[in-house]
């Protein structure tokens, strides 16, 4: 009881501490809480900020607005507040990212998310360039890196160990060839820390080719380039011919679920986005509607919906806080936060004055 008194009390903290923000810096979160405040509730729960900034409320509370932030800037205006989700429109949800980049990077298989073996167990992020090796330019959309690695990392953040720890991450290239990037959105998005998850090793797997010396140059220039402020592990692996990469990682306490099965791995990305689609349609169930801003969208009160406390608040049980769909309806959560954030504004308008 005394832990969730202290819990209750450190979000009451950062609920004043986000009334404190300059208008500006809290513009998307609000514009976010109000128009859809179930996601706001599922995909950016309070704990897990606090978690990610050592229960500092003052921390924590600059921390999500710059998420929102940065979450507007990346997928726009009109999508930001949508469910980050591999569903399509063809499950009924429409998600923040397109139809076209979901078929293109995830039911391709390029992307899926194991861990290490216990006790560590560790999220792992295995990125398999080989199956969507043109994906930067035939989706003829902005910020694709920037989206593919805002998903993946709210993915990884659902486990608190991404925060500590911390993640790894393990890149597949096609061709044993480093390519320099359109954009560097992924490595400004861990550089900021605007996600609640914290980056522990990167491991780059390349086939042998005749122009190894070249690559390896190439690779490592890159490599300084994209990680200049590096706080991390990172090797570059070259495979051999039978491109068995297990002999390669296991010293550094990766399985066989972390490589890709071409390269000796058991790790299947087409397989992981059924499995990760599967969780999201439980998860989402209450999104009726394409549009998330539509009235059904913001209908929450069917609690029979929402009784699976881990998929309802990914994380939730990993940071051992009870969810607050438990005590309140969505349209009870937007009207407390907007409640709450005005009556603190005012207050603190009095004081100024009375002085």
């Amino acid at each position: 009881q005394r832990s969730d008194a202290a819990a209750s009390e450190r979000e009451r903290q950062m609920l004043e501490s986000l009334a404190a923000l300059p208008k500006d810096k809290k513009q998307a979160y609000e514009e976010a809480a109000q128009k859809a405040p179930r996601i706001v509730e599922i995909e950016s729960p309070f704990e897990r900020f606090l978690h990610a900034h050592h229960h500092d409320p003052i921390a924590a509370a600059e921390g999500l607005a710059l998420y929102w932030s940065k979450r507007r800037k990346i997928f726009g205006e009109e999508a930001f507040c949508r469910p980050l989700t591999v569903m399509s429109t063809k499950e009924g949800v429409q998600s923040a990212m397109t139809d076209e980049l979901i078929a293109t990077v995830f039911q391709q298989g390029m992307v899926a998310v194991s861990s290490v073996p216990a006790p560590d167990s560790s999220p792992v992020i295995t990125l398999d360039r080989e199956f969507a090796p043109d994906v930067w330019s035939t989706t003829g959309e902005q910020n694709v890196r920037s989206k593919l690695a805002f998903y993946t990392l709210q993915v990884v953040s659902e486990s608190s160990l991404a925060i500590s720890p911390g993640f790894a991450a393990i890149i597949a290239i096609q061709n044993g060839t480093f390519k320099a990037p359109i954009d560097d959105g992924p490595r400004k998005l861990l550089e900021s820390g605007i996600l609640p998850v914290k980056v522990r090793a990167v491991h780059i797997l390349a086939r042998k080719n005749n122009s190894i010396v070249e690559a390896m140059v190439n690779g490592g220039l890159q490599i300084a380039r994209w990680w200049s402020y590096i706080y991390f592990r990172i090797r570059v692996h070259f495979l051999g011919s039978n491109g068995d990469a297990y002999q390669e990682l296991k010293e550094y306490g990766f399985c066989e679920e972390n490589i890709p099965e071409r390269l000796g791995g058991t790790s299947n990305g087409k397989a992981w986005y059924k499995e990760r689609l599967a969780v999201e349609k439980e998860r989402y169930a209450f999104l009726t509607a394409p549009d998330v801003n539509s009235p059904a969208a913001r209908d929450h009160s069917n609690e029979s919906q929402i009784s699976n406390k881990d998929k309802s608040r990914p994380g939730s049980e990993d940071f051992g806080e009870t969810s607050k769909s438990e005590k309140h309806d969505s349209d009870s959560i937007r009207d407390w936060v907007i409640e709450h954030l005005e009556n603190y504004e005012i207050t603190k308008l009095q004081k100024e004055i009375s002085l």
